[in-house]
């Protein structure tokens, strides 16, 4: 997407018509257990923000959620990872339903790390914004304790 010259027409066209499901559907794989999948996602996010030049401007909550994922996990940086989560926690208002499925979904990829700070952080998140999104956070529990690991081959 990056690589898209801006005076391709048909391109951003293409973007703009399909930005709201795109989105939706990469929000998808921020659940992931690779840090690298998360990573990618949220830069293919923000190019997509970028690209539609249609006024909308990359939520804040989403250019955290990177920021966080480009954490080291270290014991270097184990205090500033549960502190950009509550500075996310802080900043979070009442965001639109696109920007709260790719927060909540980055949320639950966080708890695939093996790195406590990280559990710890989506812990203060949540308490603090529950509210906003119970709904959305009851579903994906729902799906993360059901979900049989043993039939598959690989976490996406």
């Amino acid at each position: 997407i990056n690589s898209i010259s801006n005076t391709n027409a048909k391109s951003i066209e293409f973007i703009k018509d399909n930005k709201f499901s795109s989105l939706l559907l990469l929000s998808n794989i921020l659940k992931s257990s690779s840090h690298e999948n998360r990573e990618t996602t949220l830069n293919l996010i923000i190019s997509i923000y970028n690209k539609s030049n249609d006024g909308d401007v990359i939520p804040d909550a989403i250019l955290m959620c990177r920021t966080i994922e480009q954490i080291p996990l270290t014991l270097q940086f184990a205090r500033d990872v549960p502190l950009r989560f509550r500075q996310l926690a802080q900043d979070y208002s009442s965001e639109s339903v696109l920007t709260n499925n790719i927060v909540v979904n980055f949320l639950f990829g966080q708890l695939s790390n093996k790195f406590s700070p990280s559990w710890q952080g989506v812990g203060e998140f949540l308490i603090k914004v529950v509210n906003q999104v119970s709904d959305l956070v009851w579903k994906l529990s729902l799906e993360f304790i059901s979900l049989n690991y043993k039939d598959r081959k690989s976490v996406v």
